[in-house]
């Protein structure tokens, strides 16, 4: 099963790999360092505009108008990642 299964993870990973090359590194190496945490999921959506999409808690107005530069933003509670759509 191995042998048969290793080749195709190589491919995932390469795939994986390429993709990373479309992210900004800075974003990159947040969610890398949260995956070393294993706290699974990693990325949560902004819920109601005002809210983390994991603890609830309320996100600063000054932090809201970061992330409409930034992609990412770690929450000051959960320290979860979070984005904004």
């Amino acid at each position: 099963l191995r042998e048969e299964l290793d080749p195709k993870m190589e491919e995932e990973k390469d795939k994986l790999l390429e993709l990373e090359k479309g992210i900004d590194p800075k974003m990159m190496e947040l969610y890398k360092a949260k995956r070393k945490d294993k706290a699974f999921p990693i990325v949560y959506k902004v819920k109601d505009g005002i809210m983390c999409g994991k603890c609830f808690m309320e996100i600063p107005a000054s932090v809201l108008s970061k992330m409409k530069k930034d992609t990412l933003t770690e929450c000051d509670h959960c320290h979860c990642l979070l984005y904004v759509e």
